[in-house]
């Protein structure tokens, strides 16, 4: 493993990947087991803090299983999630068991609830075990372009000393911190959402037992907010809230611990499991549009943001670089698992025909990055907007629980991330909002 405090880089790397979160890692690690030369820049000193603790499509063995992951790898490691539900302010209730998968021999009817800190570890130690050369504190400062204008490296200092590599292609997978689309001025706020999230872990959160133990809940409330419960191996739990920033960040941004302590507090299903518990993490006060947190605090704002270009001469956005809502359906991390595949494969055809050009790259990844995840990211964007509306919410479980037809839509577009069940839903989500949407005042502003 190449993780020597005084480890020297080479001059040239196949690609030079920014960023080892999961998109960075997936990618990093096709490439190299292909027998291609691949550098991953991280910043931070992995374990890491991070939030995103929920993956629910069981797609995802697909991923793991090219990657080489078994499930002999995550259990001991990961708590098994096997169920989840929502709970509306009238008491509505929709639970599954999850035991719904693609019809696809990789694939199992668990995922996990992963600790991010633990995951992205995990994930960047098995990338190197396939020969990925991985640095942390490596915090890339400018971009390299060649005579004819490509991108074509990068320095990044690391250890107080600063390095310069050259490849054939820079991955950008620096998720919300949006490192080229900064630079470029390429990155755009998406203003129809406006919501921040704070979050922390707790220890010895009562649970739920055998095989529920591992259940997420969403809690909805009437005070323009949701809550997370995330039971993690023991003794973690993750608990977040979500909250609409138009009516609470002035709030927040007063006092963000009295804000989070006085929310997670107020809800009785949360209450109930943190009465003899402990917090295990804390805050920084963050009042700028960039995140910024340190190893034992987190918080998320402005982070709704995508880019206007997904590829340029020499370089790619993947992950959540490329464009992050919010954290509604846990199909994101999945979706940045997928991102860092597709290219993945776009770039080993490239590299077979001489050609990794911006016109062959958005033909080869951001094209069909787009057909398989465009329909999931849609309804996602719409739900977020809706997520503040309890009746709308309250109607959505009523009808899954009213109708097997609707219920065993969402459970395949949800769980089992069905491409085919995520445009029925997207057609349907549609169809039903304008039917109700001039009854309850709702308004609803994506672009597809």
């Amino acid at each position: 493993m190449n993780r020597e405090k005084h480890f020297v880089p080479d001059e040239f790397y196949d690609f030079i990947v920014i960023g080892g979160g999961p998109a960075g890692a997936v990618f990093a690690t096709l490439v190299a087991k292909e027998g291609y030369k691949v550098i991953v820049l991280e910043g931070s000193k992995f374990p890491r803090f991070c939030v995103g603790e929920i993956i629910a499509p069981t797609a995802i063995w697909r991923i793991w299983h090219r990657l080489g992951i078994t499930k002999e790898m995550m259990d001991p490691l990961f708590i098994q999630k096997w169920g989840a539900g929502w709970i509306t302010p009238n008491g509505t209730q929709f639970n599954f068991d999850q035991d719904v998968h693609p019809e696809d021999s990789r694939c199992h009817a668990h995922v996990y609830q992963l600790d991010r800190s633990v995951y992205d570890e995990f994930l960047l130690n098995h990338a190197r075990d396939n020969g990925v050369t991985a640095l942390e504190e490596a915090r890339v400062e400018e971009l390299f372009y060649d005579e004819n204008g490509r991108m074509n490296g990068v320095s990044f200092e690391r250890h107080g000393k600063t390095f310069e590599v050259r490849s054939k292609l820079v991955v950008d997978a620096s998720g919300r911190t949006n490192f080229i689309p900064r630079k470029l001025g390429i990155r755009m706020e998406i203003e129809e959402l406006h919501s921040f999230a704070c979050f922390a872990h707790w220890e010895d959160c009562k649970k739920d037992q055998g095989k529920n133990a591992g259940d997420v809940r969403l809690l909805f409330t009437e005070n323009d907010l949701w809550y997370w419960w995330a039971p993690l191996k023991d003794p973690k739990s993750s608990i977040g809230v979500v909250a609409n920033k138009h009516v609470h960040w002035d709030e927040y941004s007063k006092d963000p611990e009295a804000f989070y302590e006085k929310w997670v507090w107020n809800h009785p299903f949360i209450k109930k499991r943190i009465e003899n518990a402990t917090r295990i993490t804390g805050f920084d006060a963050v009042k700028t549009k960039i995140n910024q947190s340190s190893k034992d605090s987190a918080l998320l704002t402005n982070f709704h943001a995508k880019s206007s270009k997904a590829v340029g001469d020499g370089w790619v956005l993947i992950g959540d670089t490329l464009g992050f809502v919010d954290p509604v359906f846990s199909a994101g991390l999945h979706v940045v698992h997928g991102s860092g595949m597709i290219l993945a494969d776009a770039v080993m055809k490239g590299m077979e025909e001489d050609n990794l050009s911006e016109g062959f790259l958005e033909k080869e990844y951001h094209e069909k990055y787009k057909e398989e995840f465009q329909d999931v990211l849609f309804h996602i964007q719409g739900w977020a907007q809706l997520y503040y509306n309890p009746k709308f919410v309250d109607m959505f479980l009523k009808w899954g629980n009213r109708y097997p037809k609707i219920r065993d839509m969402y459970i395949r577009t949800f769980i089992a991330f069905e491409k085919k069940a995520i445009k029925e839903f997207s057609k349907f989500f549609l169809k039903i909002f304008k039917n109700v949407s001039h009854k309850s005042g709702l308004k609803l502003s994506i672009k597809k």
